[in-house]
């Protein structure tokens, strides 16, 4: 892009000051891997599949025998008063007879599911949730990468309006040497020279202002980035070139979303949870077999022996061993499985009409977001169209200013009209930019061509 012709437009750092402050680089895709691993939104949405997966993992063990193992160890003492010992002598009243005993057990019972309907469906709903979260942390990647692009070239624009700028500000003190030699052979007046010179104090404050926003600019990329050190980087890529849009057909672009985006593969991953949950709630009806195995031993000894006696030979113990097969069939249950079962058929209700509220949206939003490419593109060409004529009525004001036959008040606002032009034309260059990325965004895939 040209701006002024007043001097040659600066598109990156110069290379004196670039050696001064030594920036690092930072290319959109540097700023795109590094929301990845940084930005907090982008981090929590993984935690998403994690908890799906321990879910999945939760149903896949239902099919799993149960095992569990027991060891208690126990000790009494007790005194009681007698009259009689253990021989059956008579003894003294009050006398007291001390007692202790001790026991041990430990074992070990196995409990092996052999049929309960609706585990199945359990798994393949925990199985559809998990495609869910991956769906919903896609969504979220294609968000976030959208809004760092879009701040991204939010944050060059503004380092390209400290560029122009400082062109208009060179401008301006050209004009006012101009102005000065004018005045110094009295072909204009003081007037004239402190209007110029007001002009440079106020283009110094525009350079000023454009420098505070660019920094705030690169402040917000740096909140998507999910870090505030970028400050003194070097944002080296430049925007998407402008190209028609009327080669993106909105009808395919809404095929597009619809097939492939995210939001609709969350959605429907819902309806498949959903279905997969009502075979889940109907299995509650049908009876559980269950086979049981159960191994224990266990010994009781005189004073505290029995507390070191549970790593001795088995043949020390007294043992048992179960078997057993239990079968439990649901009657009447206070209705709580039909409860669970039209709960179940009121989500798959709710999640299919999710699924087409979604499909309603993606479409309403991409076609939306081609309405305002398209927008952005003719906003684009108008702009840089009265950029060009207005840099053409500059050159012949300053040819008039300097043969007389102009004032210094009409050439400037030749120039006020130019520099807006200019402000403008670059604006539009990187609003069509920042709705090329809102377009991508919404169709869940690249599209420019």
């Amino acid at each position: 892009m040209r701006y002024l012709p007043l001097a040659t437009a600066l598109l990156v750092l110069s290379p004196p000051l670039a050696a001064q402050q030594a920036p690092r680089e930072l290319t959109l895709e540097d700023a795109l891997r590094a929301s990845e691993e940084s930005n907090p939104a982008y981090r929590s949405a993984l935690t998403q599949v994690q908890e799906a997966s321990a879910r999945e993992r939760q149903s896949f063990g239902t099919f799993l025998p149960q095992l569990n193992t027991s060891l208690s160890l126990g000790g009494a003492s007790s005194a009681r008063s007698v009259g009689e010992d253990e021989f059956g002598n008579p003894m003294p009243a009050g006398n007291l007879v001390e007692t202790t005993t001790s026991s041990t057990s430990h074992g070990f019972d196995l409990s092996i599911p052999l049929y309960q309907r609706g585990r199945v469906a359990e798994l393949r709903a925990a199985r559809a949730d998990g495609g869910a979260a991956e769906a919903a942390v896609l969504l979220e990647r294609g968000r976030l990468r959208a809004e760092v692009t879009r701040r991204y070239q939010d944050a060059v624009r503004a380092e390209r309006l400290i560029e122009l700028e400082e062109q208009l500000l060179a401008s301006a003190r050209e004009r006012l040497d101009a102005t000065q030699r004018l005045f110094r052979i009295a072909a204009q007046g003081m007037v004239e020279v402190l209007g110029a010179e007001v002009e440079v104090a106020r283009q110094e404050q525009a350079v000023e202002q454009a420098r505070g926003e660019a920094r705030k600019a690169k402040l917000a990329l740096g909140e998507a980035m999910g870090t505030m050190d970028v400050e003194r980087v070097r944002l080296s890529t430049e925007p998407a070139a402008v190209f028609d849009p009327a080669s993106l057909a909105a009808d395919s672009l809404v095929r597009l979303a619809v097939a492939g985006h995210p939001r609709m593969a969350q959605a429907e991953a819902g309806v498949a949870a959903a279905g997969h949950r009502v075979s889940a709630a109907r299995g509650q009806r049908w009876p559980t077999v269950r086979a049981q195995v159960g191994y224990n031993r266990f010994a009781s000894r005189l004073d505290y022996d029995a507390l070191s006696d549970f790593t001795n030979p088995f043949d020390t113990f007294d043992r048992s061993l179960t078997l057993g097969f239990s079968v439990s069939l649901p009657v009447f249950d206070q209705f709580r499985s039909s409860a669970q079962l039209a709960q179940a058929h009121a989500s798959r209700s709710r999640a299919e009409e999710s699924v087409r509220a979604a499909r309603l949206a993606v479409e309403r939003e991409v076609r939306s977001a081609a309405i305002d490419l398209e927008n952005a593109y003719r906003a684009s060409q108008l702009s840089e169209r009265a950029a060009k004529l207005s840099r053409d009525r500059l050159q012949m004001a300053r040819e008039q200013y300097r043969l007389g036959a102009i004032g210094f008040t009409e050439l400037q606002q030749v120039v006020d009209r130019t520099a807006q032009a200019e402000r403008d034309a670059l604006r539009a260059r990187f609003e069509f930019a920042g709705a090329l990325a809102t377009l991508e965004e919404r169709v869940g895939a690249p599209v420019a061509p």
